[in-house]
């Protein structure tokens, strides 16, 4: 295969529900827009988590061989696609590469499909979901495990699970971590559909608006920019597996005042959706 990587789609999937593959998702969207790289965002999931985050995903139904096909065409259309997916997905995967070979398709056009996979500690039922996902796929993708520590940060039984086995048997090394959010600061972003940085820039744009509430909410946003700081630093240690070639060189630094500015723009673009959708 040719070494230069011209495009890639990055498709987060766990058949399990609950281990947040739309908030990595939604994260992995708000790290390209810092990174000012062009992409397209696609929301598979029919629970329309993501879109409740970010209006701007597209929709895209996602629960037949052709559906699935029709996603991996999406690839053509932009240099780098992100897409949630919804759970109980593996079966239709399974289904899709029993038939066919996407990993030649894909050399064809200098691309490359990216599973990234959430897990979260001690849940049997992800490791067997996951396990399976890779049983399909095999070498027709490069994997990133994405511990999601919302259950604690002891991934032991992961490393001995079955699921580790067959990751391992495919050649995946590479992983990053999703920090536990505070209780208080999970219910904030639910009650308020917003990612980490949506409600990081929300908090920005009250300092001037709403004093007081920009106080009340102080203790929330610095633990939301730590952690927003750890997924991005994250992201950007796997750039190469997640980017075009071209694209790799273009990665900055994460800085304190780049997430800011990063924030505010992920809200202004929130409201202006909003705005938008009141109108219609």
């Amino acid at each position: 295969m040719n070494s230069i990587i011209e495009k890639t789609l990055n498709v987060v999937a766990n058949g399990k529900g609950g281990e947040g593959k739309s908030t990595v998702t939604a994260a992995t969207e708000d790290w390209l827009c810092y990174q000012d790289i062009n992409h397209a965002l696609l929301d598979c999931d029919d629970n329309r988590s993501l879109t409740k985050m970010h209006p701007q995903a597209q929709p895209h139904r996602i629960k037949s061989t052709d559906d699935i096909q029709s996603l991996i065409a999406k690839i053509l259309e932009s240099n780098v696609t992100v897409a949630d997916t919804p759970a109980n997905i593996t079966s239709e995967i399974m289904a899709l590469f029993s038939h066919v070979q996407f990993g030649t398709a894909l050399e064809a056009i200098n691309a490359k499909l990216v599973i990234l996979v959430p897990v979260s500690a001690s849940d049997a039922a992800s490791f067997e979901e996951v396990a399976r996902l890779v049983a399909a796929i095999e070498k027709g993708a490069d994997y990133v495990v994405v511990k999601n520590e919302k259950n604690g940060s002891d991934f032991a039984q992961f490393e001995q699970s079955i699921a580790r086995q067959s990751l391992r048997a495919v050649g995946a090394s590479h992983e990053i971590r999703f920090p536990r959010f505070e209780d208080k600061l999970q219910s904030e972003l639910n009650s308020r559909r917003m990612s980490l940085a949506q409600f990081i820039g929300y908090y920005w744009g009250l300092q001037k608006s709403d004093p007081r509430g920009f106080f009340n909410l102080t203790f929330f946003a610095q633990m939301a920019t730590k952690h927003l700081k750890i997924i991005f630093m994250g992201l950007n240690q796997i750039a190469p597996i997640l980017l075009p070639t071209t694209s790799v060189a273009k990665i900055r630094e994460i800085t304190s005042e780049g997430i800011k500015t990063t924030c505010c723009q992920a809200w202004e673009k929130k409201q202006a959706a909003k705005q938008k959708e009141n109108q219609i």
